[in-house]
């Protein structure tokens, strides 16, 4: 599924929970393109919802032929791009990968992603937050959900 070039996006691959055997190997250099399917990430959480992955976005290559098939029911088929000559290193990787942990100094709590430490930070022990018109104070992020929420009394 793709709202542009999958080659792109798979240059994220990196941090996503993957299946031990693809340690590694989720670079663009070890990735073959068997189809491609019009859509975003809407639809490609709609796939998800009927046919659930078994680790993360990933699938076993057992069950290849059934999300294909499922796929092809469900949306558009659009022309494979050419792979790319160069990629770009990925700027984040899991642990597993080469990556790094990041451990908060406060609590000891351990994060494998640089933003989730982040907004574990923000969140927890700096306590960054925005005060509502209903008088709440919660993390700025939230604010649009929180005044979309039944909690929210404005």
């Amino acid at each position: 599924m793709t709202g542009s070039c999958p080659w792109i996006r798979f240059e994220t691959l990196w941090t996503n929970v993957h299946p031990p055997a693809l340690c590694g190997k989720l670079g663009c250099e070890h990735i073959e393109i068997i189809r491609v399917f019009a859509g975003g990430r809407a639809e490609e959480q709609l796939l998800f919802s009927v046919f659930p992955p078994d680790c993360g976005e990933f699938y076993l290559t057992s069950r290849l032929s059934q999300v294909i098939c499922l796929a092809e029911m469900m949306f558009e088929t659009v022309p494979t791009p050419a792979k790319p000559m160069q990629f770009a290193p990925p700027r984040e990787k899991r642990p597993c990968c080469g990556g790094i942990e990041y451990k908060c100094l406060s609590c000891g709590k351990v994060f494998q992603r640089a933003c989730k430490f982040r907004q574990h930070m923000d969140d927890v022990h700096r306590k960054i937050r925005v005060k509502c018109k209903c008088g709440k104070e919660i993390p700025h992020r939230n604010l649009a959900r929180h005044q979309l929420s039944k909690a929210c009394k404005r």
